[in-house]
């Protein structure tokens, strides 16, 4: 709670926060996601790698009020792992925490995993791990609608396809690499990979 109103408040409350995130020991369910974010990322930013890992690690339960912003933070949380891993020389364990992930969320489709994953894969030259990335999309892009979810199915069509759009997206920020990988598929009679390109071919909006 701030004590005071005004600039005094704020001062005291950024006091607090600054404290908070010095503080090396902390249960990680007593901070907000948001602070707990901030410590690992201000640990990354020193290059205290194994510090930050310690963070991201023992956040073991990010919350949230919304549930998409819980699987949004759960998704940050395991992007942290891998590039602490990777600093500290674990390139399987880097790879594994991002397998972890879930691309798809409830109202949209998470592009940070990919382009984490893609620059790991890219840095260490684990063109392996670049094509089970790709492989992961395209099967995403390939599931049909969840028929569990309560919402009418014209809308959960939507939002599949929205989720679609989405990958396409991805693949084109994902570059030549991933384009070329897709045509290959496509030619080799993959419906939904050709569908992908087709997505891509249209100008952006």
């Amino acid at each position: 709670r701030v004590a005071g109103s005004g600039e005094d408040g704020l001062a005291r409350y950024q006091q607090g926060v600054d404290v908070a995130l010095e503080v090396e020991e902390v249960d990680a369910l007593v901070l907000a996601a948001p602070l707990q974010r901030q410590r690992a990322l201000l640990r990354e930013k020193r290059g205290e790698w194994a510090k930050a890992l310690r963070v991201w690690e023992n956040w073991k339960q990010p919350r949230s009020w919304c549930g998409n912003g819980s699987a949004q933070y759960a998704q940050i949380r395991l992007c942290g792992i891998a590039r602490c891993r990777m600093k500290l020389g674990d390139v399987e364990g880097a790879f594994e925490a991002l397998a972890e992930n879930e691309f798809a969320t409830f109202n949209g489709f998470d592009h940070e995993t990919a382009f984490v994953w893609n620059d790991l894969a890219t840095e260490t030259g684990r063109w392996d791990q670049r094509e089970r990335l790709f492989g992961r999309l395209l099967a995403e892009a390939e599931s049909p609608a969840d028929p569990d979810l309560r919402v009418p199915k014209d809308v959960r069509e939507e939002m599949r396809e929205s989720a679609r759009r989405q990958i396409a997206r991805t693949f084109r920020g994902l570059g030549e690499p991933a384009r070329a990988w897709l045509s290959q598929r496509a030619d080799n009679g993959s419906r939904e990979a050709r569908s992908l390109l087709d997505e891509l071919a249209r100008p952006e909006k």
